[in-house]
């Protein structure tokens, strides 16, 4: 009984440790399948993209937004420029002044049209007041053609447009020019002609047009020049003045000091201009 007893306990035993041991054809199997199953893992691993994170991954980097806020605040501000900080004070400097600049310019031309239509307006030089006029309304008019077609070529000029050699005098660059012009013609005309005569204005006005053409053509090349242009009556104001100057050296001594001091100002402004 007890032989038979440790004989049952001893079989029951070994039986036991036979069973949870898996068999060695089985362990060889999955052995198997596990070196199968390497490669597509590692070919799965080598297709995924690195660049889409996963949402895990996105949640763990995604800033906060008081990080943000704090790198903001840190973050150095730019410093402004010196056109930034002129860029007001010019914007306030003209609205203020060119109301006035423009109500200015107004007043000083209904004040020379009354005075072109007085009959105590010298005939010289309101004529040549009044074409230069007629050539701003001319041009504004006709929205630069007129500019174009009588400004001073000297291809259009030797090209049989002979016009140009006296209209030029009569079209300018811009309002400024117009205005400066225009202003020195209405100061220095009725002097020379209220010294030399009516005849004797017409033909300084005239001769130094005429010299400011030849001088201009020359300067620009000739009919081989380059393609500028010139335009405006700078010419003939200089001419007046030179006029005005030299009547003023041989006469000096009849001259007041006012007329003095009044033609040295006036020289010196023509001369910056």
């Amino acid at each position: 009984m007890y032989s038979v007893g440790v004989n049952g306990c001893q079989s029951s035993h070994s039986a036991s440790s036979t069973s949870a041991r898996p068999p060695r054809q089985f362990r060889r199997r999955l052995a198997l399948l596990g070196a199968a199953a390497v490669p597509l893992v590692a070919a799965t691993a080598a297709t995924a993209s690195p660049l889409q994170p996963t949402r895990h991954s996105k949640c763990q980097h995604q800033p906060s937004p008081l990080t943000l806020a704090s790198t903001s605040a840190s973050a150095p501000s730019p410093t402004p420029s010196v056109l930034d900080l002129l860029l007001p004070v010019l914007a306030s400097a003209a609205e203020k002044w060119i109301p006035i600049a423009i109500s200015a310019a107004q007043r000083f031309l209904s004040d020379q049209l009354a005075s072109l239509h007085s009959p105590d307006c010298w005939r010289g030089s309101g004529g040549v007041l009044r074409a230069l006029l007629a050539g701003a309304a001319l041009q504004l008019g006709s929205l630069g053609l007129a500019t174009r077609l009588c400004r001073l070529e000297p291809s259009a000029v030797y090209g049989g447009q002979w016009w140009r050699l006296v209209s030029w005098t009569l079209v300018h660059a811009g309002p400024l020019h117009l205005a400066t012009n225009y202003a020195a013609l209405a100061k220095l005309g009725p002097q020379w002609e209220q010294v030399a005569g009516e005849t004797r204005f017409t033909a300084t006005y005239l001769a130094s047009a005429a010299a400011a053409t030849v001088a201009s053509l020359v300067a620009m090349g000739g009919p081989r020049g380059s393609h500028a242009a010139s335009l405006g009556a700078s010419g003939p104001v200089y001419g007046i003045a030179a006029a005005l100057w030299h009547y003023h050296a041989v006469h000096a001594g009849l001259l007041p000091a006012e007329a003095d001091v009044a033609l040295r100002e006036l020289g010196g402004r023509l001369a910056v201009g």
